[in-house]
């Protein structure tokens, strides 16, 4: 890796760092409601709070400034700052994870995870989000308030500096294009699936990454040119150096895109350093989604930017990508899109599997298809087996007996769903707990799954009971799609 795509992974790094804590794409979509009390605690730390609060306000006033020119946006008004303590920090951000994770939406996304080899049991996706947010927080703009909130102690001001790059341009995009009516509200709502918020995220994390590499690199080479008189480089040929080196590290597998973030964590050192190195631990399918939308959704606007220019960018705003696969492939983002289909779960002849709750409904999208077999140790072979993915729907439901999921997924034609199909059966094959009891039947941990394809369309299906199992099967093979958004998820 060259010495500029290793400085990217530092300023993508701390971009990563900056994220945690939640900022607008924190966790299973959604805004953070601010509405925590006021600071707590003894005189000398209401002071503290006063003092950096005074001070991170003055040295961000200027920031937005220059990311406004830089985005070629109005700044429309000051963004007020706001100063946390880390228990109203963790409290709002425990909140958000109360509305967000429904306990029953909570419970099958476990279940499906954990069936499907997402994760391995045991695995709580409550705890693990909370791990990911509150015990790394630093910084976030609340687009639901319009504030910027810091958590106290955060003063260094070249920390203040990075993060504010970054953080900054939501403030500025949600002035123009209000991202809580855009993204957050629709996602508390359940209006959007999962595959929608994370394409959303690839555009408002994207945008927020790319200028805060643009300023960063653009600051070293102010640096630069002080050492050495005469230099110069125009903005045109930076966005195109910025481009290619977003290329290279996009392109590079996951495990060499986490090992340069490691790199660039020991880089950073302290709290920040650690923060971005405990992401190492963490699942892939928690992982991969946050690193993509920094990273791709930054390749992303560097696209956009060279095929149109900043208006591009903003159109993309009023009309929002649909899919993820839209923002993998950008040719099937423009000029004409690739509209998913949504598959449809024929509905149970029998009065008893009527009678089971639906615990969750969620459209995954073809980037957590590749998470899938990135989890089940087949990088080598995720982004080509997710390819020509058209649309999915993940069905999880309990009764007071037994629980089930059900995925189904469609393919652009029969050879993608083939090559999905085989897929989905050596990922099985290689699972821990997993016994094969025929072509397309395996125990998983005591549990029947199966694995079928009919033409374009490949359903896997785990139950308590082989008879169940079959049932859902040929339900999930029988039902039809539709194009249009699907409505509301229940267990929101």
């Amino acid at each position: 890796m060259g010495e500029k795509t290793h400085r990217l992974a530092t300023v993508l790094a701390l971009s990563i760092a900056a994220w945690i804590g939640a900022g607008p794409a924190a966790g299973p979509g959604g805004a953070v409601a601010a509405d925590t009390a006021g600071a707590t605690g003894n005189a000398a730390q209401t002071k503290a709070i006063a003092a950096q609060t005074e001070a991170i306000a003055a040295q961000t006033e200027a920031i937005a400034e220059q990311v406004a020119r830089l985005r070629g946006l109005e700044l429309r008004h000051r963004v007020p700052v706001r100063v946390l303590s880390l228990a109203e920090f963790e409290g709002m951000l425990r909140q958000k994870l109360d509305v967000e994770l429904s306990d029953s939406r909570a419970r099958g996304l476990d279940l499906a995870l954990q069936a499907l080899g997402w994760v391995e049991p045991p695995f709580n996706i409550r705890e693990a989000f909370l791990s990911l947010i509150v015990t790394q927080a630093a910084a976030i703009y609340d687009p639901e308030t319009d504030v910027y909130l810091f958590i106290e102690g955060v003063a260094d001001s070249q920390l203040v500096d990075m993060i504010s790059s970054h953080e900054l341009v939501h403030a500025l995009t949600d002035q123009h294009f209000d991202l809580d009516r855009l993204i957050m509200r629709p996602a508390r709502e359940g209006r959007l699936t999962e595959d929608q918020v994370q394409a959303m995220r690839f555009l408002v994390e994207g945008d927020a990454t790319y200028i805060m590499m643009l300023r960063t690199v653009m600051g070293m080479l102010g640096r630069m040119k002080a050492l050495a008189p005469g230099q110069s480089i125009d903005e045109a040929t930076l966005a195109a150096t910025l481009r290619t080196s977003l290329e290279t590290l996009a392109a590079m597998p996951y495990s060499t895109q986490v090992e340069s973030m490691l790199a660039g964590a020991a880089a950073l050192g302290g709290r920040l350093g650690a923060s971005v190195a405990a992401l190492d631990s963490l699942p892939v399918v928690l992982v991969r989604p946050l690193l993509d939308a920094y990273l791709r959704g930054a390749l992303l606007i560097a696209d956009l930017r060279a095929r149109g220019g900043w208006a591009s960018v903003d159109s993309l705003y009023r009309n929002p990508p649909a899919s993820t696969e839209q923002v993998l492939h950008f040719e099937k983002l423009y000029p004409q899109r690739d509209a998913p289909r949504t598959p449809v779960l024929e509905a149970p002849a029998s009065r008893g599997a009527r009678s089971a709750r639906i615990l969750c409904e969620e459209t995954l999208g073809e980037l957590y298809v590749r998470t899938l077999f990135e989890a089940g140790g087949m990088a080598d072979e995720a982004a080509a087996l997710a390819a020509g993915w058209d649309g999915d729907r993940l069905v999880v439901a309990e009764s007071d007996t037994a629980w089930s999921v059900v995925w189904i997924t469609l393919w652009d034609g029969e050879l993608e769903a083939s090559a999905f199909e085989d897929g989905l059966r050596r990922h099985l094959g290689r699972r821990a707990g997993a016994t094969a009891r025929g072509e397309n039947r395996w125990d998983v941990r005591g549990r029947p799954t199966l694995v079928a394809r009919l033409g374009e369309r490949v359903a896997i299906v785990q139950a308590g009971d082989s008879k169940t199992t079959e049932e859902l099967l040929g339900r999930a093979l029988r039902g039809g799609a539709v194009d249009a958004r699907p409505a509301n998820r229940p267990g929101r």
